[in-house]
Formats: C-alpha cells, sequence, structure tokens
C-alpha cells in the first residue's frame, strides 16, 4: 500500500517536512510477534503515524473486531513511544473545516520544559469527516506521559501573562507565565535588590503550580512548589506566603 502524503508543490519545504513526519517508520519500533490482526488493512498500515491515521479516515467503512481495535490502540501507544526513544517528539492535532487547510498551517513548533515539539495536523475539509479525534487522545495522552509532561486543559491558556503584586512584609513581586510553561518570579526588595527564581509551571485541576529550579546566584529563591489559585484576573497563593498578583499584561 502507498504512503499517505498531502498534495504538494516539491519546493514547499514545509509540505516536505510534513510528509516526512507523517510516514517516519520509528527504528525502535518492533513487529508485534504476540497476536497479528486479522484485518489485512491493518498489517499494512501500522508503522506511522500516517498509516494508523488511513483507518481513522475510513473509519466509517471498516469493521474491526474488539481484539484488531484494542491491538490499534495498543500499537498507536507503541508507535508513540518508539517516536519519543528516536527522539521525535510529536504531538497530534487536527485543522482544516470549509475553508480547507493551508500548508503553513499544518506544521506548528513548540516548546514545553525541556522538549521542542512539532505539533502535526490532521487536514480536514467539509467533504471529508473530522475522524481523529479518537488517534490524537491515544497518541498524545502516551506522549504527555512519555515527557512527564501534564497535558493542557482547556483553561490552561488563562494563565499566561505577566503579573505583579505583594507578598510577606508587603514585598513587590513579579511574575511572568510564558506559553511554554517556564516561569521567572522576582522578589524586589529594597535598597534595590531582587531575588530571583525561575522553573516550571502547570495547571493542576484549576491551581497553578509553580516548580523552581535550584540556581547557583546568591541572590536565587528556591521555593520549591507553590500554588495559586486564578480567580479573574488575580493570583492568589494558596500557601504560607499569601501572595497576591494582579495580571498586567
Amino acid at each position: 500500500m502507498s504512503s499517505p502524503v498531502v498534495a504538494q508543490n516539491t519546493s514547499d519545504e514545509n509540505l516536505d517536512q510534513y510528509n516526512e513526519l507523517l510516514n517516519y517508520i520509528p527504528k525502535n519500533l518492533t513487529i508485534d510477534t504476540i497476536y497479528r490482526p486479522d484485518h489485512n488493512f491493518l498489517k499494512k498500515t501500522s508503522n506511522s503515524i500516517g498509516g494508523v491515521s488511513i483507518y481513522y479516515n475510513y473509519k466509517a467503512n471498516q469493521k474491526l473486531s474488539d481484539d484488531d481495535r484494542q491491538w490499534l490502540e495498543q500499537r498507536i501507544e507503541k508507535l508513540a513511544t518508539a517516536l519519543f526513544h528516536d527522539g521525535v517528539y510529536i504531538l497530534l492535532g487536527k485543522t482544516g473545516g470549509a475553508s480547507g487547510c493551508p500548508t503553513n498551517k499544518l506544521l506548528d513548533t513548540i516548546q514545553l520544559k525541556i522538549f521542542t515539539i512539532t505539533k502535526l495536523k490532521f487536514c480536514y475539509t467539509c467533504t471529508i469527516p473530522d475522524n481523529y479525534e479518537k488517534l490524537i487522545e491515544i497518541f498524545n495522552a502516551k506522549m504527555y506521559d512519555l515527557m512527564q509532561l501534564r497535558p493542557p486543559d482547556f483553561k490552561t491558556h488563562r494563565f499566561y501573562g505577566t503579573y505583579e503584586g505583594k507578598g510577606k512584609h508587603h514585598v513587590r513581586i513579579n511574575l511572568v507565565l510564558t506559553k511554554d510553561r517556564t516561569f521567572k518570579f522576582w522578589e524586589n526588595k529594597s535598597h534595590h535588590r531582587s531575588d530571583f527564581t525561575q522553573g516550571f509551571w502547570e495547571n493542576r485541576n484549576d491551581t497553578l503550580v509553580l516548580q523552581s529550579k535550584k540556581l547557583s546566584q546568591a541572590d536565587s529563591i528556591d521555593f520549591n512548589t507553590i500554588k495559586f489559585k486564578l480567580k479573574r484576573n488575580k493570583l492568589i497563593g494558596l500557601e504560607r506566603e499569601k501572595w497576591k498578583l494582579k495580571r498586567i499584561e
């Protein structure tokens, strides 16, 4: 069976990269010798993201046994694991609709903690149904787990921004939360002195959790982990310091 590709102009480097990732077969992906699916379609399309996506693209016309469906879902997890061990960090998404799929919308690069991740998006239009939800859910859940990252929920984007306010003894505080889930934190003290720390943040059940890294500077802070609740545009500290910060941008 031929490999899936998106139609392209050969000079379009974005599409070349997209099709390369779509059809990339991980070096660490092993053949399943314990169970072989009954459906011939699966035997030929299970070694790449593009391969397993063929089934989901035409799933309305495919009927799988429970064993074959379970095998396919496990194969998607093994594919994500093999890509991770190859150092190919991918998250799946989707784009399209009535307006079609511009080539510059099919790939995106994001930075989460130490990982540079390629966001690879499936294209669907009003004439081609959007059937990829299950594939995206299984693959992304496994990749996030391997990277030891908490997947964003629909409220995570609400935390992005720059905050300032007051903490213990009315010390002025600045906090910057970026989209790559890193943060920078300053305590601006008297005599032009400022203590600083940085690290990673995540949203756990609507709670902002800051995890600072150990820094070598004499003026660094190491609060390990601290939590805030977001109420409208304000962060309210939940622990000993009782910091209160307001979003300024």
